[in-house]
């Protein structure tokens, strides 16, 4: 399993969310309060929960190229790369 570095993720992870807030508005018609992962500035999946979303995405890609986003009205949470990390 390869790997990428703290700065492709970080990139990865920025591309990401600028891609995610251009696609909210759509994705709010259909598919609000559900968490979307996030892979080359593509929606892939929509998922019920954050802890689904993150094992999903963990699952599919290995090599840590993706992130994951909530599905809300307000604001999303930009956190770097940290938006993998689930809440418990």
């Amino acid at each position: 399993m390869s790997t990428v570095t703290f700065s492709e993720a970080r990139k990865q992870v920025s591309d990401n969310y600028r891609a995610f807030t251009r696609m909210l508005p759509a994705l709010l018609v259909e598919h609000h309060d559900q968490w979307v992962v996030l892979r080359d500035q593509k929606a892939i999946k929509m998922l019920l929960t954050e802890i689904d979303a993150y094992h999903y995405a963990t699952s599919e890609f290995p090599d840590e190229r993706w992130s994951i986003q909530h599905i809300r009205d307000q604001k999303p949470i930009r956190m770097g790369p940290f938006s993998r990390a689930p809440r418990h």
